[in-house]
């Protein structure tokens, strides 16, 4: 079992300074996630999709991408939950919600920067950037576990479940916002959930380079040296 220290009692999503032994966040791969009666697993589904361009790709029509973090400085757990739905009709939807966004703050543009011109896209295919540019863009939660929060931890070979003493904080990137925005307080998406269970992996997925994300297993024991109680 893991023990926390329970020095966080911020309830803001305002960032915290780090303390001088604090970390910086790592990130670590996430495979399936369970909140409450809420569940994600991470993976592709549906038809392919194919984007003509100059190189066609296919993708597929939809995908649910999980992604765990440990944020030293604010003495938390974050589990971000992103689906995405690249079929035309979404992905038309996301890019006028983004224009839609541009235009209330700058005001129209008829130069067609940022994520403008989406009234032609349903005149013409959708190219694979267009698709990319929808990714995103896609809406994106995050549900947040403060250490103090935490009453036990379980683990079994590669599942761990923390039991909670109160529901988690839930946060969103909205739909048509770049992803380097900050994300807003949002309703619960958990149902009150007092635990969480995730699957991790030590097998990182192609694409993803062993300095970027960490193997759960070397993450659990920089909590533990961080929360010595």
């Amino acid at each position: 079992m893991w023990h926390f220290s329970a020095e966080d009692s911020d309830e803001s999503e305002a960032p915290r300074k780090r303390g001088p032994s604090a970390p910086k966040p790592v990130e670590f791969h996430v495979v399936d996630l369970q909140a409450g009666n809420k569940e994600w697993h991470a993976g592709s589904g549906g038809d392919m999709m194919t984007f003509p361009d100059q190189c066609p790709k296919e993708l597929p029509a939809k995908e649910v991408i999980l992604l765990g973090k440990v944020l030293f400085g604010r003495q938390r757990f974050a589990f971000e939950v992103q689906e995405l739905d690249r079929r035309p009709a979404a992905v038309r939807r996301i890019l006028k919600r983004a224009e839609d966004i541009d235009e209330a703050r700058f005001g129209p543009s008829d130069f067609g920067f940022g994520h403008g011109n989406s009234g032609d896209k349903g005149q013409r295919g959708l190219s694979w950037l267009d698709a990319w540019k929808a990714c995103n863009l896609a809406e994106k939660h995050s549900i947040q576990v403060k250490f103090q929060d935490i009453e036990k931890v379980d683990v079994c070979g590669s599942e761990v479940t923390l039991v909670l003493s109160k529901a988690p904080q839930c946060y969103v990137k909205p739909e048509g916002e770049p992803a380097v925005v900050n994300m807003e307080v949002a309703k619960d998406i958990t149902g009150g959930a007092r635990s969480i269970k995730f699957r991790s992996t030590d097998v990182l997925p192609d694409g993803f380079e062993k300095h970027t994300r960490l193997e759960f297993s070397k993450v659990r024991p920089m909590v533990a040296k961080q929360s010595p109680r």
